[in-house]
């Protein structure tokens, strides 16, 4: 889950990184567009920040608490079933006669959705001292 987490902060972070420059340019060349840039880059950018500090807290907990081998199986389990939801939707995607348009929200469905539900499953809640 770490690398998976990490890999999905980094996509995100190059993607938030990318749209932001990109409004800045046009704001500074005095098109007006770039506050769209802006405005979908910090958005982005606050996701990628989501799915690093899942990675971390994530890593964390690891070292702390390893998971016993009932543990390790239940979370394969649930990965396993979400990456081949995921994988159906893609290959749906391709060998179903749709529109172009619902192709590309189905396989940025599959692409988007899986790394969220996982983090929303797998993150561990925030480390507090003394608690």
């Amino acid at each position: 889950m770490v690398v998976l987490f990490a890999i999905v902060a980094a996509l995100l972070a190059a993607c938030g990184i990318g749209l932001n420059a990109l409004g800045v340019v046009m704001l500074g060349e005095g098109r007006g567009a770039g506050v769209v840039g802006v405005l979908c880059g910090i958005p982005v950018c606050y996701a990628a920040y989501v799915f690093a500090r899942a990675a971390v807290r994530e890593r964390r907990q690891l070292h702390r608490h390893p998971l016993s081998a009932d543990e390790r199986g239940a979370r394969k389990k649930k990965v396993s079933s979400l990456l081949g939801s995921a994988a159906a939707l893609i290959v749906g995607a391709f060998v179903q006669p749709i529109p172009g348009v619902l192709r590309v929200v189905m396989i940025f469905a599959a692409l988007f959705a899986v790394p969220v539900l996982l983090a929303l499953e797998f993150e561990p809640p925030k480390h507090r001292p003394g608690s």
